[in-house]
């Protein structure tokens, strides 16, 4: 790791020395308006008089001035934009010198300014780009209730279940990124982490189908990038945040966001407070063969649970950024998470014969408390070349520790006798460290032609151990078949080149090639005598990626995109470990699982950015799925395991920002997908195929008085997923906000899933027969209050987000 450090540090030395420049100068000069009276907060952006791209910004100060430093020799447009006065662009010609002192800007009144009156450009909710879907979560009252967990829930194409998995456009494989940066979670992990991110803190959500060769190739259906609100205005800004929802059970959070900016420096600090409470009734069956005498009889397991939960967590997001210079800008961030949840459960298990004799019956209670702390860090380095071009470098951390206690007991009765109590508890703990760098680099080869081109490694460490105890003859005895410890590294090196050419004025192509290597070793230890179990894989792929545009007129563009991709197995699958979760269920990892590829390719047609017609197909092989093993005694053993292939056929259509009336504007966003996965088992080809529509609806209304309004529902038919069936599900939900005490603060009342439609109902495919049904807590009504207070004006963001990505495979 420190030769990499030393490495990009002097590559960044040599750079600096190869663009060095002399004679930069400090550039000033006063605002003022027709009666020659100082004008304080008037924002001055300077541009590259070449193409107008940014360079830097200020605003000015109580006594109208401005400054900008370290201005390398060139042209330059200078451009002041005050409310209520007429924009004005300024060309500037600096020669050299140490200080150049403009002549006074002088700002006329804007006459089409109606008194009393503000006029507020609308942002659009959805806009389509080839392979992306932009969603603007500030203009989706829905999304704007509880946290980032529920705004994904809210967002058209994305499905996410309870337990953390999270379904694009019907396919599973997701990687979910946060502002750029990989979080490494899934499954519970990942659903946690976002219950403790306040929706307010989210400023849109990027669905990426198709991520350039830029981005690490993990993740077959591609990517979800959350990104939060950043830095935008100059001067100090507060915002104080306070939600409660009630259904059958409560929940709400408590958040305040501090942020300020100067001309070079920016900083800001986040922390909330994530509290509620939930439950879970489920019922499933299973159906198990009888012995050969009795063929004609299958036995069924009938099991009811009641699981009552609560959490709490602690989240803090604190960042800064420095412009060292018009050419260099440094950044740090820091964040920490932690997250408390508790379980009481209690399931009956009633076996049947032919379906109506009861034969008997076993009690499960089960305590099961979970602490996680969650701690990421790092800094990048951007430099921006005197040319067009920009050479970027950033280093990244991450611990995640969890500590899970388990305390089980069961009783066993038939209708003749009642046996007495089995006990049983479970320690398991656990740590992952990952550290990352990564380096790109943009250049222009051309007016038409772009050159991309970078290296990554990430250095993944795990270390967990479990200790599972039964009670036998008045004394507590290690269990040696469950208890285990688990070791794994890893490390992933990465480089990749992407050229961006244009061909014609209608024709655009994007061509990228990533090679990605692998290194893996893993050491498994119980408490038998059988020694340890030693793994090792190593494997090098090379992942193209291809997006050609061509743009039939000013409002019509066709796409056409093909990428590779790899799903590697994410940690908590790859651990061997068992996690009880009754006395005839128990989950475990798989040692064996092999990494899954997928070649995906789609055609796009976009009108206005607006509209979207897509057509999509993958392949995927050696699909990653749950698979249900049937063992002595009734136990069902849930593993992950490789199944052959997986085809998706997928037929898409966006129609987005209808304005039915002035007032109405409207969101239809629908899906038509074909699954199919097979693999054998014993020697009998499975198949699980399903055709599932998904719809998704949004209305947003203007009402009298400064109230608005909004109107949300989803429908998700039947979805095929491994060795799983899940049965249609969708919701209603509703939301009215006002903005109140002169736009300082805005109160919002929300309704979720108003007629209780959103229940997980779930058939098992193949040998191993049952389905499942839950039930929790989605009907919920809820009141936002949000204060804001700052004091400055908008500014462009210079900083660049050049962070890295990883595979969101961390689940202890």
């Amino acid at each position: 790791m420190k030769r990499i450090i030393l490495i990009f540090t002097l590559c960044f030395v040599v750079f600096l020395r190869l663009n060095a420049q002399t004679g930069q100068v400090v550039l000033s000069g006063v605002v003022e308006d027709n009666k020659g009276v100082a004008q304080e907060n008037a924002t001055l952006l300077l541009l590259n008089a070449a193409d107008s791209s940014y360079v830097s910004g200020t605003v000015t100060d109580l006594s109208g001035k401005y400054n900008f430093l370290d201005v390398p020799r060139g042209r330059y447009l200078l451009e002041i934009a005050m409310l209520g006065y007429v924009k004005q662009m300024r060309p500037i010609l600096i020669e050299g010198g140490k200080e150049q002192i403009l002549s006074p800007v002088v700002m006329e009144e804007d006459v089409h300014m109606l008194p009393d009156v503000v006029v507020t450009a609308e942002k659009k909710q959805i806009e389509l780009e080839s392979g992306k879907t932009v969603v603007n979560i500030s203009s989706l009252l829905a999304a704007s209730k509880s946290s980032a967990f529920d705004v994904l829930k809210n967002i058209p194409g994305v499905l996410v279940r309870e337990d953390g998995s999270v379904y694009l456009y019907g396919q599973a494989g997701v990687n979910v990124l946060i502002d750029d940066k990989l979080t490494y979670l899934s499954g519970e992990n990942l659903a946690n982490l976002l219950r403790s991110i306040p929706s307010t803190s989210v400023d849109k959500i990027e669905l990426t189908t198709h991520p350039s060769s830029r981005y690490d190739a993990s993740g077959n259906s591609g990517l979800i990038n959350i990104q939060t609100k950043k830095v935008k205005i100059q001067g100090v800004n507060l915002s104080v945040y306070s939600n409660y929802q009630q259904g059958k059970r409560a929940k709400g959070y408590e958040s305040i966001n501090f942020s300020m900016r100067g001309n070079r420096l920016n900083f800001y600090t986040d922390y909330s407070y994530n509290w509620g409470k939930n439950y879970m009734d489920m019922v499933s069956e299973r159906y198990y063969p009888l012995t050969e005498s009795q063929e004609s009889d299958i036995l069924t397991l009938r099991m009811t649970a009641d699981r009552q939960m609560r959490h709490k967590s602690h989240f803090i997001r604190s960042g800064a950024g420095y412009e060292l210079s018009n050419r260099i800008t440094l950044d740090a961030y820091v964040t920490a998470n932690w997250y408390e949840w508790g379980k009481h459960e209690t399931t009956d298990s009633r076996f049947f014969i032919s379906s109506s004799t009861e034969d008997s019956l076993r009690i499960t209670g089960n305590v099961l408390k979970v602490k996680h702390s969650n701690f990421t860090g790092g800094t990048s380095l951007l430099y921006a070349f005197r040319e067009k071009g920009k050479w970027d470098v950033s280093f990244d951390f991450q611990r995640f520790g969890r500590e899970n206690n388990q305390s089980q007991s069961s009783r066993f009765e038939t209708s003749s006798t009642s046996m007495g109590k089995d006990l049983l508890t479970g320690n398991m703990d656990g740590d992952i460290d990952i550290n990352t760098g990564q380096t790109n680099i943009t250049y222009p080869l051309s007016e038409r032609t772009t050159l991309d081109a970078g290296a990554k490694t990430a250095f993944i460490s795990i270390g967990s151990t479990a200790l599972y105890r039964n009670y036998y003859d008045d004394e507590w005895m290690n269990n040696t078949q469950l208890s285990n410890s688990f070791f794994y590294d890893e490390n992933i090196n990465a480089a990749y080149v992407k050229l961006k050419t244009t061909i014609l004025p209608s024709l655009s192509l994007d061509a990228g090639l990533r090679l990605e290597n692998t290194n893996v070793k893993s050491r498994q230890s119980d408490l038998t005598e059988k020694g340890d179990s030693l793994f090792s894989n190593h494997y090098t792929n090379l992942f193209p990626n291809l997006v050609t545009q061509y743009k039939l007129s000013e409002n019509h563009l066709l796409s056409f995109m093909y990428g590779r991709r790899i799903n590697r197995p994410n940690y908590r699958d790859l651990n061997p470990f068992t996690e009880i979760n009754d006395t005839y269920t128990r989950e475990q990892g798989n040692t064996e699982l092999k990494p899954e590829f997928s070649d995906n390719f789609e055609l796009s047609y976009f009108f206005r950015q607006q509209y979207g017609l897509n057509l999509q197909y993958s392949r995927r092989t050696d699909p990653i799925a749950k698979s249900y093993i049937i063992k002595e005694n009734q136990l069902i053993i849930v593993t992950p395991k490789n199944l052959q292939t997986n085809h998706a056929y997928r037929v898409r259509l966006s129609l987005n920002n209808m304005k039915l009336f002035s007032w109405w504007t409207i969101h239809v966003n629908g899906t038509l997908t074909y699954n199919r996965f097979n693999w054998a088992l014993n020697d009998t080809e499975e198949v699980n195929e399903a055709l599932t529509p998904m719809v998704h609806v949004s209305n947003q209304m203007s009402l009298p008085y400064g109230w608005t309004a909004e109107i949300t529902g989803f429908y998700n038919g039947q979805m095929a997923e491994g060795q799983a069936r899940v049965h249609p599900l969708g919701q209603v939900s509703a939301g009215v906000r006002k903005n109140i005490f002169k736009n300082k603060a805005s109160v919002q009342f929300s309704i979720d899933d108003i007629f209780a439609t959103n229940r997980v109902h779930i058939d098992l495919v193949g040998s191993t027969k049952g389905w499942y049904k839950e039930k929790t807590d989605t009907r919920m009504a809820g009141v936002l209050f949000i204060w804001r207070f700052n004091s400055g004006s908008a500014t462009k963001d210079s900083r660049q987000n050049n962070r890295l990505e990883e595979s969101k495979r961390l689940n202890l």
